[in-house]
């Protein structure tokens, strides 16, 4: 499968945006690097497998975005975009549409990185961008790493604990779900003597197991939100 690039696009004037449609396979890799500004990845579109399903990039800046600012390569199922401002000092922000159960790459500096959606596994490397998600919490696998601070994070469900590692990193290793909510406040609750125990929705047996979420967030001395 090869990522299609239509060439229907708003071409730059003071103020406007680059706005791309993306032909993007299902279960495609996507790579974007934006060391200008933010990336936000937002709810991903539902595909079934083998279908190409359209997808859309905008790119934004109180400057107005250059067609040449944005790079754009490809190889079989994998895409790269790249934020290559002709001015280090414009800020370029980034709006991404991809598939369901898409995998991704992001790296910024200062950038924020905002996902929402269900996506197969994300890496997140930044500096000191705030890294977001809102995504199905039924399972995810997680891996996140402070190379340079004290972990800040805070989490709508339960996480492993803070573990301190050699020259001053901390990581934070963890599964939670596997079939289970494991969000907070959701816990079994005692039944009083005499009534009679009728499992909740939650609690009863699903016919389909959910795909896992892969999360791996690599941060200097950034902040991680976990569906908050």
């Amino acid at each position: 499968m090869i990522f299609g690039v239509a060439i229907s696009l708003c071409l730059s004037a003071s103020g406007q945006d680059v706005v791309r449609d993306l032909k993007l396979p299902a279960a495609g890799h996507l790579t974007v690097i934006n060391h200008f500004g933010r990336v936000a990845i937002e709810t991903a579109r539902p595909a079934k497998d083998g279908d190409v399903v359209s997808g859309s990039l905008k790119a934004k800046s109180d400057k107005g975005v250059a067609d040449t600012e944005i790079k754009f390569t490809s190889s079989g199922g994998n895409m790269t975009v790249e934020v290559k401002p002709a001015d280090a000092r414009k800020r370029i922000d980034l709006q991404i549409v991809v598939p369901e159960r898409t995998t991704a790459k992001i790296d910024t500096t200062t950038g924020a990185v905002d996902l929402a959606g269900n996506f197969a596994r994300i890496d997140v490397v930044t500096d000191t961008g705030t890294i977001t998600t809102d995504i199905p919490d039924d399972e995810i696998i997680y891996n996140f790493y402070w190379t340079e601070s004290r972990p800040r994070y805070l989490a709508d469900f339960d996480i492993s604990e803070v573990k301190e590692k050699s020259g001053g990193r901390f990581e934070i290793r963890g599964r939670t779900g596997e079939g289970e909510k494991g969000r907070k406040g959701e816990r079994e609750k005692g039944i009083k003597e005499g009534e009679e125990a009728v499992p909740s929705e939650d609690q009863r047996p699903k016919t389909e197991h959910p795909r896992p979420v892969t999360l791996n967030f690599t941060t200097a001395r950034g902040i991680i939100l976990l569906n908050v």
